[in-house]
């Protein structure tokens, strides 16, 4: 037997980039939906930024372009 249960949340449907602006959504390049990096991060009470959040939603090419440098790679 089944139960279902009626479920409601919001879910991410597409990223934009950014600093280039491209778009992907998972139905049209699931690839490239996957590859997008996005970084939430709370800012504390010793930044000028305190109480808010900062944001940011990177393709692959772009976040390698401002992070690659100091990207420590682990193999798995």
């Amino acid at each position: 037997m089944k139960k279902i249960t009626r479920l409601s949340y919001d879910a991410i449907s597409g990223y934009r980039c950014d600093k280039c602006q491209k778009e992907a959504t998972y139905e049209e390049d699931p690839m490239e939906f996957q590859e997008f990096i996005s970084i939430s991060h709370p800012c504390g009470p010793m930044t000028p930024y305190d109480g808010s959040t900062a944001e940011i939603d990177l393709c692959f090419d772009c976040a390698e372009t401002l992070l690659g440098p100091f990207w420590n790679i682990k193999d798995h």
